[in-house]
Formats: C-alpha cells, sequence, structure tokens
C-alpha cells in the first residue's frame, strides 16, 4: 500500500495498491523535484481498538478476487445488508485531519497484515482511524468521537 507523504501539498489524492514486483517501462533513476512521490503506508495510531499493536507497522495491500457481480465497501457499518456477503470487515482510515491534502477513505481489514520488514516508524504515508463529528452529521445514530467501522460486501 502507498501513497502521497502525509506534509505533501501535491502528489496523488488517493492510496493505491503497488505490486510486490514491479515492472518498468522507460525511466530515469534518481530523485527529481519535478516529480510527484508515493510512500510505504503505515498506521500512526494505536488505541488498542486492533486485537494487536499496529503504531509504525508498514501496510501491504490486497486485492480481492472472487466470482461475484458488485462489491462495495460500506462505511459504518461492521455487516452487510440483506442478501449481501461480507468479503471483510474493519476499520474507516484516512489521513490525519490537519496533514496537507486529502486522502481518500479506505476499509483496514481488523486484523491487518504487516509487511515483514515493517515496524520502523518512516512517518511518510500515514493512516489514522476516521472518527465522527456531530453537527451536519446526525447524533445519534452516530457518536461524537468513535471510530467508524466498515464492510466490504459482493452481491
Amino acid at each position: 500500500m502507498a501513497g502521497s507523504h502525509y506534509s505533501d501539498n501535491g502528489g496523488g489524492s488517493d492510496t493505491i495498491c503497488l505490486p510486490a514486483s514491479p515492472t518498468w517501462s522507460n525511466y530515469t533513476d534518481g530523485p527529481d523535484g519535478y516529480k510527484a512521490r508515493v510512500y510505504g503506508t503505515e498506521f500512526d495510531y494505536e488505541d488498542g481498538l486492533f486485537p494487536y499493536a499496529v503504531i509504525g507497522q508498514d501496510l501491504p495491500c490486497a486485492v480481492c478476487m472472487a466470482r461475484k457481480n458488485a462489491y462495495v465497501m460500506i462505511p459504518g457499518r461492521n455487516d452487510c445488508f440483506k442478501s449481501w456477503t461480507r468479503e471483510y470487515h474493519g476499520y474507516l482510515a484516512a489521513s490525519y485531519h490537519s496533514h496537507h491534502g486529502p486522502h481518500n477513505h479506505i476499509c483496514v481489514d481488523f486484523e491487518p497484515h504487516f509487511l515483514t520488514k515493517g515496524s520502523k516508524e518512516d512517518n511518510d504515508h500515514l493512516l489514522y482511524l476516521v472518527e465522527s463529528v456531530c453537527g451536519s452529521l446526525p447524533c445519534p445514530p452516530y457518536v461524537h468521537g468513535r471510530e467508524l467501522a466498515c464492510v466490504v460486501c459482493s452481491l
């Protein structure tokens, strides 16, 4: 999993899934001030919601293949609606609210896997859990400051 540095003003706004074995087209080696950048992703958050420590862990991504017609990530739920099948569930995550630039919301599995080398805090592309804020978002049913669950369902 990868994305822009948390403090960059530009670059991509989404979190991307990079393969473990990249292949290359035409290229030049070395950093260049005229390119966007991508960094590995790690958790910069810890509060005991996950079944084990996640802070500073580098995260891989997963691409699911199933013979289903449609998928949807439903934020704010940990279960699927009737007649849908739960593929996985977890917590809604994005960039920190005061970091530069928006990043898309993703559903991080309840029991995330980590890269084998990845327990050093590099502080590059960072993920934080998403909490609800009352106001335009109605409370109830939402609860101010509560982390949002998410679920990926297939039809």
